[in-house]
């Protein structure tokens, strides 16, 4: 099943990057011309919101079929790594661009040596001390934090 649920989210991730998201920005490159990084920002804002609902979607799904729907709502957050360095290129000096993508990547790398031991903490954390039942408890740890990025880029104004 869990080969499943893999692939399941492989097919999503390979539709939206290769048909869905180029056609997104078709679309708002064409409504929004007098401003192209305005692109950018919605589909960050829509991509981590998808990222969101789509852990909180998993956490709390009580039924397979549920957490298959939860792994194709967060797979339609893809976009947000791209759009996101798009639009924080806006913000820099086009020779300091560099500088930002290795920040980037540092800051990328750090997180991940961090959520690892995190999320294998809070889900033996969960197992053990509140039951089997509360499996997804990483999952809405995740989805807070992709709701708090979320809440971030609202604040973002160009």
């Amino acid at each position: 099943m869990k080969s499943i649920l893999i692939t399941l989210r492989a097919a999503v991730d390979l539709a939206l990057l290769s048909i869905g998201l180029p056609l997104l920005n078709r679309i708002l490159v064409q409504r929004y011309e007098h401003n192209a990084y305005f692109k950018d920002l919605l589909i960050s804002r829509l991509s981590v919101a998808f990222f969101a609902l789509g852990c909180l979607a998993i956490a709390f799904a009580p039924a397979v079929p549920l957490v298959a729907l939860g792994i194709v709502i967060f797979a339609l957050g893809s976009g947000f790594p791209p759009a996101a360095r798009s639009l924080a290129t806006s913000f820099v000096r086009q020779d300091e661009t560099g500088l930002l993508y290795t920040a980037l990547a540092l800051a990328q790398t750090i997180g991940g040596l961090l959520a690892g031991p995190v999320l294998a903490f809070s889900f033996e954390w969960s197992v053990n001390h509140l039951g089997p039942e509360w499996t997804g408890i990483p999952f809405a740890i995740v989805g807070g934090l992709f709701a708090c990025g979320f809440f971030a880029l609202s604040f973002v104004r160009l």
